[in-house]
């Protein structure tokens, strides 16, 4: 058996769609005995949305960029929070900013600087709140969207500064995530295999993304995409176009216990 842990947006969500040929795909590599999981920077709430009406069945997700694991239906197994207090200063530092900035938690996406319009292929669905209403949430990561270049080389080393030693940054395309310390695809799918352990299970990780790439050095055989930033080239193994092109060639050569 073996197990592949893809990435949603730009992996397999394209232009906010499955294709048929790779949710085929999936779906044969799980009929071949294999185990399949999403490990995404989305929210719970958004993989739900995403994979809605797919007719793809997956064993679990990683999300939040490896801040939360779930099972198959996409309820919490585990999961690692931020702290409430450093909410406060991130939105001190974004809140009169040329930017789109939200709270996640287990439950939702919560939307608390509005300053632009979000046209991103991330697009996150979201719910208005004032600030004082994110106070007792279980806050698990704080996306930002930063629709133009400069702003987010800007933003970016400001914001690693306000959040060194308590949380993590995780670029995304357009977006600047701030996730728990220590928190990446990489331990996410690590733990998800340590919660779910089988012998002789070998990892297999796919991901166009500079957050693919804790995923893709903790990988046995790791796969980027011909559009892959040149830092994920690097540190993978396989270059494909598409997903259905790996899962093809892995199954062609008897990947799998059936």
């Amino acid at each position: 058996m073996a197990t592949l842990a893809f990435d949603l947006d730009g992996t397999i969500y394209i232009d906010k769609r499955i294709s048929p040929e790779n949710a085929a795909a999936i779906n044969r590599w799980r009929a071949a005995g294999n185990r399949a999981i999403i490990s995404t920077g989305r929210s719970i709430a958004a993989i739900r949305a995403a994979w809605a009406d797919s007719g793809i069945e997956v064993d679990g997700a990683v999300a939040f960029t490896g801040g939360a694991v779930t099972d198959a239906a996409f309820r919490p197994r585990w999961s690692t929070l931020l702290d409430q207090g450093l909410f406060a200063e991130v939105h001190e530092l974004l809140r009169d900013e040329p930017v789109r900035s939200y709270v996640t938690d287990l439950d939702g996406d919560w939307l608390v600087v509005d300053n632009v319009i979000d046209t991103s292929a991330l697009h996150i669905p979201s719910i208005p709140v004032r600030v004082a209403d994110v106070v007792g949430k279980q806050v698990v990561g704080l996306p930002t969207y930063v629709p133009d270049d400069a702003d987010r080389a800007r933003l970016e080393p400001l914001l690693r500064e306000l959040i060194a030693g308590r949380a993590d940054l995780a670029p995304n395309l357009s977006f600047l995530d701030i996730v728990p310390l220590g928190a990446s695809k990489g331990s996410g799918v690590r733990r998800f295999m340590e919660l779910e352990p089988l012998d002789g299970d070998v990892l297999y990780t796919i991901g166009d993304s500079w957050n693919d790439i804790p995923m893709h050095v903790v990988a046995d055989h790791a796969t980027g995409f011909s559009y892959s930033p040149p830092e994920v080239l690097d540190v993978v193994d396989r270059v494909v176009d598409h997903l259905h092109e790996l899962v093809d060639a892995l199954l062609e050569v008897g990947v799998g216990s059936d």
